[in-house]
């Protein structure tokens, strides 16, 4: 075997980057994602009624895909709802939608994963 494929001497694997050691741009993009990221939890919060009504929607179709995008939707809920320092109300009305939707065997661990 060649001297070079016997061990891995030698060679850094770094899985987690420092965030310290990036650079200027990725720190950057980094602010704009999160600025980005402020102004939607921003929007939603202004129109939560309707996105929980959408979720409700989502969840009636029985569609595994709708499934996911609802819980996409409840997981940016989760998240106004911590801006709010109201998450025991997000978690009553998930807690609701469980059991009325406790029928549907594909939706209960995605709504668990949404709670959280």
């Amino acid at each position: 075997m060649p001297q070079g494929l016997r061990s891995n001497q030698g060679f850094k694997r770094n899985a987690t980057p420092n965030p310290a050691t990036r650079g200027p741009r990725t720190r950057a993009a980094g602010r704009e994602q999160q600025v980005a990221r402020d102004r939607y939890l921003t929007g939603l919060a202004k129109r939560e009624r309707q996105a929980w009504q959408r979720v409700d929607t989502l969840i009636g179709t029985k569609r595994l895909r709708n499934y996911d995008a609802a819980v996409r939707i409840l997981l940016d809920l989760r998240d106004v709802s911590g801006r709010k320092t109201a998450p025991a109300n997000f978690a009553q009305r998930i807690s609701e939608r469980r059991e009325a939707h406790a029928t549907k065997s594909n939706l209960l661990p995605r709504l668990k994963r949404a709670r959280r």
